[in-house]
């Protein structure tokens, strides 16, 4: 199983639902063709530039889970089985002017020394959360998540691959922030008739 289902961070592999809808062209009524509409000005293009490039709300939603945690972890490799239990850090912090959430996470694996990093961030031109991650147990980039949040609970779903089966598979994952020194995440497999396996959980508890 590749590493990154064990320890991914806030889908399917698709765009976010846009928010555009189609126009449709205008049917001149003296058979001329169709006037085509005016351009943006370029002091438009900024000020819409400026708009979605502005960290709002839904990025400050991620806030209490800024800090330094103690991440204790279960791992179930098959339904009714006995879970796996590591233990590690993670380090998050906001870059880009608090447009990312940045995650480090540091620990073993298998008995090897293991790094993982996540990136989180709000889309505000399609509304919606989406991330990545890559570790050092794996020479592939996760599929790009995408999620919504309600309240504190953030469900991120994506498309990813079973390196062991050779096929596509899917993932969901819930973050649920119980408050500013403790929140979780759960990861479960999506089988293809819709049914989940929950396959891992961790519990951040705060160390600073």
């Amino acid at each position: 199983m590749k590493s990154h289902l064990l320890f991914a961070s806030l889908a399917l592999l698709a765009s976010c639902q846009s928010t555009a809808s189609e126009t449709p062209e205008a049917k001149p009524q003296d058979g001329s063709q169709a006037v085509e509409a005016a351009a943006p000005s370029p002091e438009e293009v900024m000020a819409m530039m400026a708009e979605m490039g502005t960290p709002g709300p839904n990025h400050t939603a991620m806030e209490e889970m800024v800090g330094t945690f103690d991440a204790q972890s279960k791992m179930w490799m098959a339904p009714g089985a006995p879970p796996s239990e590591m233990e590690g850090t993670m380090v998050n912090h906001w870059v880009m002017g608090g447009r990312y959430l940045r995650g480090d996470y540091t620990g073993e694996m298998m008995g090897q020394e293991f790094q993982g990093v996540s990136l989180t961030g709000y889309d505000n031109a399609q509304e919606c959360y989406n991330g990545i991650w890559y570790d050092s147990m794996s020479t592939g980039m996760q599929n790009v998540s995408v999620g919504t949040r309600e309240g504190k609970v953030f469900t991120f779903d994506k498309e990813t691959f079973d390196p062991m089966m050779r096929v596509p598979s899917r993932e969901k994952m819930v973050i649920t922030i119980e408050n500013k020194d403790r929140h979780t995440m759960e990861m479960y497999m999506v089988m293809p008739d819709g049914s989940e396996m929950k396959s891992m959980e961790i519990v951040y508890t705060r160390k600073s």
